[in-house]
């Protein structure tokens, strides 16, 4: 036989990775985009709690200390909005419609990579600038609740705000951590597997 043959015919029986395992990469993915979607549900529907109780708070402080300051207000308002632009951004990155994979595949696979991506962004970018605003608005508050207080008390009100913020950021980084590393891996058999469909 022709070598050049024989390397064709070699070339032609060879198995492509995707041939073996494409099928256990799309019910495996399938899987870890279900258990991903419940814990973000779950996590939420917590973090949403969590700021009513917020807002409840925020609403009595401001009407109980009236003829505040602008700083005052602006500080709570603010607070206010930033918690609300954090919770869409959270419930952004859910997937609320039920699709089956195999009607439209590239579809499917555009949306849920597109949640995936909303989700890493508000891990890796958008909670740093939360935090940072955060402290922003609280500072803003404390201009007029502090503005009689002794200088020290200022300090240790400014200082221990600021350190406490920085210490809850790091002490989250392992999580962030982890949580990115899961999306990236959803996100590249998501990828993978609409390599398939090119």
């Amino acid at each position: 036989m022709d070598p050049f043959e024989k390397m064709k015919e070699e070339w032609k029986s060879q198995k492509y990775e995707s041939d073996i395992d494409l099928e256990s990469i799309r019910r495996q993915t399938k899987n870890e985009l279900f258990s991903h979607q419940r814990k973000l549900i779950f996590t939420n529907l917590f973090v949403s709690v969590a700021f009513a109780v917020v807002f409840i708070v925020l609403g009595w402080i401001w009407n109980s200390f009236p003829d505040r300051t602008p700083y005052f207000y602006v500080g709570l308002a603010s607070m206010g909005i930033l918690l609300l632009a954090t919770l869409a951004g959270f419930w952004a990155g859910v997937h609320y419609k039920k699709e089956n994979s195999y009607k439209d595949t590239n579809k499917y696979l555009k949306d849920r990579i597109k949640k995936l991506s909303i989700r890493k962004f508000m891990i890796q970018r958008f909670v740093p600038i939360y935090l940072v605003l955060l402290l922003f608005c609280l500072f803003m508050y404390f201009a007029d609740i502090l503005a009689n207080a002794s200088a020290s008390y200022i300090f240790a009100a400014y200082g221990g705000t600021t350190l406490y913020f920085i210490i809850a950021y790091m002490a989250s980084r392992k999580m962030q951590r982890r949580k990115l590393k899961e999306i990236d891996e959803l996100i590249k058999k998501l990828r993978k597997w609409s390599n398939e469909y090119q």
